[in-house]
């Protein structure tokens, strides 16, 4: 099959990150065991996945926590190796990128960075406040506007910092949490040399976000390597451009003009608005529009400013590209909505935040603390060994991002193949490609054949290989004086 033979080729490009051959094995193993499994419960699930024994279990435990490979590298190779697909979406010459935070419902009580978080969710099942990870994800809108898909780039946890290091500014400092996911997309831009436009939702409509947007100059764009769009709130407001005064008068001329309140543009240009159709949330409509360019005083600069009416309502986009057009704007904001596609996705169809490493070395804190400021500190000695389970944690999830993002790589590459090899039942196709759920039951299948086949594929010869090995690690595996951190992956 030839995804299956893509997806294998894929994953040898990863080989020259890992320092030695068994390291980059398990790496396979648990890439393709994302695919493979329908569920995963903590690390034992690749041992009855594969049919592993316990010692292979305690490579698995380490492998998470090993020196053999850094995941800042594994990050910068996945982000080059999507780039060189050729699949992103191209807006007047700059990648699309979306960005966002999750959180994840953890209770571990050893476990580094779990805070208590506010749900604001009108949902009634949901509690107020609950106990777990927050996490800050960008993804990379590939395909097409029309049918899009968002490709984890990369993911980091975004909160309970400060626990860890009494140095670090508070956890719940939303500026730090905002301002360190505009770092990941500069990273991006910076690491192509390539215009990007990050769309972000309102949570991210700050002045911090935008004066670091601007940090990064592209001498070939001739303006700023990252372009920032995102909704306005409701209570913003903005101020007209000073007029040039007639007659001098004593005092610095006026920086701003007339104030004005956003939500009062609607009926006070009413008539300036024009229409057009517009792609809104995969629907083509039309759609009443205007673009300003105003000042906003908390960057002590000007805006672009997007008032639109859709049929879900008025709603106002803020730019800092003074020349983006307004119909692109309204369809690229709709197309934020892939990443809520891509949470639900690692959530609920690979689990990739199914992890439950812990450290002893942490302090036990209360399973209902009162302020995220009472968390205990691990003593200064601890620190490092507390920090590599806090990385083990995102180790876990990248590759979780990196299974998931394979999966939208063959289903823009593969389509009708994976359409023709898909059994189940499917009442419905929402759309011409085949979404990560189906290519996932797809290549499940095949990936069992492939492992209980008398003569399987080199990949699964080297999963073979790496069961028939002796149970004991050898001096080339694992240091004899580094050993494995303790951790419960049950």
């Amino acid at each position: 099959m030839l995804a299956l033979h893509y997806l294998y080729q894929m994953l040898g490009t990863f080989r020259p990150l890992f320092s030695r051959h068994t390291p980059w094995v398990l790496f396979a193993l648990v890439i393709l065991g994302f695919v493979g499994m329908p569920h995963v419960e903590g690390l034992s699930s690749w041992c009855r996945f594969w049919l592993m024994e316990e010692a292979d279990y305690h490579r698995l435990v380490h492998f998470f926590h090993s020196s053999a490979w850094c995941l800042d590298n594994l990050v910068a190779h996945w982000s080059h190796l999507v780039w060189n697909q050729q699949v992103a979406v191209n807006v007047q010459g700059r990648a699309v990128l979306l960005g966002d935070h999750t959180a994840v419902v953890k209770d571990a009580r050893r476990m580094p960075g779990v805070v208590t978080i506010h749900q604001d969710s009108e949902t009634q099942s949901k509690p107020n406040y609950y106990r777990g990870h927050y996490w800050g994800v960008i993804g990379l809108l590939v395909g097409s506007l029309a049918e899009a898909f968002c490709l984890p780039l990369d993911a980091r946890l975004h909160q309970g910092f400060a626990h860890l290091d009494p140095q670090q500014s508070s956890p719940t400092d939303r500026d730090t949490q905002c301002v360190k996911l505009v770092h990941m997309a500069l990273d991006f831009a910076q690491r192509h040399d390539t215009g990007v436009i990050l769309v972000l939702d309102a949570f991210f409509a700050i002045s911090a976000v935008f004066a670091l947007a601007n940090s990064l100059w592209s001498i070939a764009l001739k303006q700023p390597s990252l372009s920032l769009l995102t909704r306005a709130k409701k209570s913003y407001v903005a101020y007209y451009e000073p007029q040039a005064p007639t007659t001098r008068s004593p005092g610095r001329p006026r920086k701003y003009g007339d104030k004005v309140k956003l939500k009062d543009i609607f009926q006070t240009h009413q008539d300036q608005f024009l229409t057009a159709p517009c792609h809104v949330y995969g629907r083509l409509e039309t759609v009443s529009y205007l673009a300003l360019n105003l000042m906003w005083k908390p960057i002590k600069g000007p805006l672009r400013f997007i008032f639109a009416i859709t049929s879900r309502g008025p709603i106002v986009l803020m730019g800092s590209d003074l020349a983006l057009d307004p119909l692109t704007a309204i369809s690229l904001y709709c197309a934020r909505v892939r990443i809520e596609t891509m949470f639900a996705m690692l959530k609920g169809v690979l689990d990739a935040f199914a992890y439950r490493f812990w450290s002893k070395y942490l302090p036990r804190h209360s399973r209902k603390p009162k302020k995220n400021a009472a968390l205990k500190s691990p003593k200064a000695q601890h620190l490092p060994r507390v920090q590599e389970t806090w990385e083990a944690c995102e180790r876990f999830v990248m590759l979780g991002c990196i299974a998931l993002g394979l999966l939208q790589l063959i289903a823009l590459k593969f389509p009708e193949q994976i359409w023709a090899s898909f059994t189940r039942f499917l009442r419905t196709r929402s759309r011409a490609l085949p979404s990560e759920r189906t290519v996932k039951a797809v290549l499940a299948q095949e990936l069992v054949e492939d492992f209980h086949r008398f003569r399987p594929s080199a990949m699964m010869q080297e999963m073979h290989r790496l069961g028939q090995r002796p149970h004991e690690a050898d001096e080339h595996e694992v240091s004899p004086t580094r050993r494995a951190p303790r951790a419960v992956s049950a």
